[in-house]
């Protein structure tokens, strides 16, 4: 037996074919939505990324050895106590971006330094300087066998934190 195909008037027929019109206008309003909210997630600020363990101690190193604890931006704030610890004072600042927390791309600073960056009171290019300063100081601090002796600074999540005598040992 064969299926009985159901005959339609031409009002049903312009009726199904308004709803395929209205379906199709509806996909390209789907299509087009789906393009903006792309462009949304895109465009929001990503998700700040804390530092490391030991990113923060390479950091707490370096300004306790070569800045006595002091804020390498300002000098003048002292943001370690002599026992290593991070100073409520402290911030941790992303230089570049807030979700890259790769050693050479943050520091920590004094919240004065940090809230003066952050709300525009001094320009990004104005502490470029004192930052690449403390980087190269950073490099210095690490290379004297003072820090971590091995490191990649690309990926922070992979600082490798061998000590001296465990690198001359291999």
């Amino acid at each position: 037996m064969e299926p009985k195909i159901k005959q339609t008037t031409g009002g049903e027929q312009a009726a199904l074919l308004i709803r395929a019109t209205d379906f199709s206008g509806m996909l390209e309003r789907l299509d087009r939505m789906a393009e903006s909210l792309s462009e949304i997630r895109e465009s929001l600020p990503l998700k700040r990324r804390k530092l490391s363990r030991a990113t923060k101690r390479a950091h707490i190193g370096c300004i306790l050895s070569w800045y006595e604890g002091k804020c390498p931006c300002c000098r003048e704030a002292r943001i370690i106590s002599d026992n290593g610890s991070i100073l409520p004072s402290c911030n941790e600042e992303h230089y570049v971006n807030r979700h890259e927390n790769a050693l050479d791309k943050t520091w920590l600073v004094c919240q004065e330094c940090n809230s003066r960056k952050t709300t525009g009171k001094v320009a990004h290019t104005d502490v470029e300087a004192l930052f690449r300063a403390y980087q190269v100081t950073l490099r210095k601090h690490l290379a004297d066998g003072k820090g971590p002796v091995q490191m990649r600074l690309k990926d922070s999540d992979r600082l490798c934190a061998l000590s001296k005598r465990q690198a001359t040992s291999r």
